[in-house]
Order: structure tokens, then sequence, then C-alpha cells
């Protein structure tokens, strides 16, 4: 049905419930929704079977502000990042990885390493092939 988790406190009815109410959402909506806001329905879901079951989520007025506004904050697509992720021309990751940041190349030599001469036959993608004649 859902790639979401059902809560650890909910018993058989409550996931049916859930289920249920998820797949009408996603119905009445329809292909509209895109993907990565399915978790919407997922959250109207459990909103619904912890109003229905008496539930409380135990936030004050002050918090539930604080989480609007975080996430209209999200919505604008401006994230703050920690610039110590990203210096000596890598991208650091939480694991302690890196890996060489892709927008420290110009244009030319993105080119330079994409650029394939139509009438070899050296590819280097084995799932394309161009015939000559």
């Amino acid at each position: 049905m859902s790639q979401f988790l059902y809560p650890a406190g909910y018993t058989d009815e409550d996931k049916a419930i859930y289920d249920d109410l998820f797949s009408r959402g996603k119905n009445l909506i329809g292909s509209k929704i895109n993907a990565q806001d399915e978790f919407l329905l997922d959250l109207s879901a459990k909103i619904t079977i912890n109003n229905l079951r008496g539930y409380s989520n135990n936030l004050t007025p002050e918090e539930i502000t604080d989480i609007k506004e975080q996430y209209k904050d999200n919505l604008c697509g401006e994230h703050n990042t920690n610039p110590e992720l990203f210096k000596d021309g890598k991208i650091y990751l939480q694991d302690g990885s890196s890996f060489e940041n892709p927008f420290n190349k110009t244009e030319e030599e993105c080119y330079k390493e994409r650029m394939v001469d139509p009438n070899s036959n050296n590819l280097v993608d084995p799932n394309i092939s161009i015939d000559t004649v």
C-alpha cells in the first residue's frame, strides 16, 4: 500500500483505517499528487486516526506555529547548509565520506568529458549503438 510505517501503538483496526484513508486520499487526488507530496496523505491519515482515538501529540500552540513556519520555509526551496560541508573542492557527507563537487567544473570541462564523436564506435554506454554506413 504505502511506503510509510505504522506507528508502534496501532492496532490492526488502526492499520486498516490508515490504509483505507491513504488509498481514498490517493484516489480522490488521482495522478495530480507528486510522489514527494505523498507524505501529506500519510500525515492526514495519522492525524485522523489520532483524533478518532483521542490521542494527543502534546504539542503546544507555539510548537505548532514553529512547525508551520519551518514547513513554509522548506517550501521555498532554500535550505541552510553548513558551509563546512563544501570545502577544498569536495562535498563532505555526514558519514565522513566525500566526493568531488561537480559544480567546480566549468561548462567546457563537462562538455569535454561527455563529448563523443558520433562517427566513433568507442561508446561508454553499451546500451547505445551508432550504426555507421
